[in-house]
């Protein structure tokens, strides 16, 4: 069976490659900046079953005009977007609702989104009002927050990714019955 693909959405510097590369059992590089990490099946433990994920990161270094059409390609037959935005960063969780999210769901209207506010050992600057009405107008499945620096929440939003790749109806590539949908047979 072909691995399920989770992306990691959001602006420069929230801290989405650094949640992916501590999914993929990484460690935590404070001073390091990424661009975006290189694609990686994980496989994760969830209800007696062993699910593989295609993590992918979208890049967005300053240089790459976000509305590029090489987004769509990050995008195409993924499952779920996990929807980053740093929580003391108010404009992330801004732009992740008004421009990361109509844009992934433009190309994959059937994939689950996944709110994570990352960074959460930092004050917290983002009320958690602006982020229940963003995550109820962007229609996320779950809200969570975690941590890189100290792995905190990390295998949580794993978990979550995984149990809503088993419990949805998607359908694979070759398989695919809608456009831009994805998931477990």
């Amino acid at each position: 069976m072909a691995a399920h693909k989770v992306v990691l959405l959001g602006c420069r510097g929230v801290g989405k490659s650094c949640l992916g590369i501590r999914a993929m059992d990484g460690p935590f590089q404070p001073n390091w900046f990424y661009e975006a990490i290189e694609p990686r099946i994980i496989k994760v433990p969830c209800l007696n079953s062993i699910v593989e994920m295609l993590v992918q990161d979208v890049p967005t270094s300053s240089d790459y005009n976000a509305a590029h059409p090489m987004h769509a390609v990050s995008y195409l037959d993924s499952c779920v977007g996990l929807v980053c935005y740093a929580v003391d960063d108010t404009l992330s969780l801004k732009w992740a609702g008004d421009f990361w999210v109509p844009q992934f769901v433009h190309f994959c209207p059937n994939a689950s989104l996944i709110l994570v506010g990352t960074k959460s050992v930092l004050e917290r600057t983002v009320p958690m009002a602006e982020v229940r009405e963003v995550a109820e107008r962007i229609k996320a499945v779950h809200v969570l927050e975690c941590s890189s620096k100290t792995n905190e929440g990390i295998e949580l939003v794993l978990e979550f990714v995984a149990k809503e790749m088993l419990t949805r109806k998607h359908v694979h590539e070759g398989q695919r019955r809608f456009k831009g949908s994805c998931v477990v047979v």
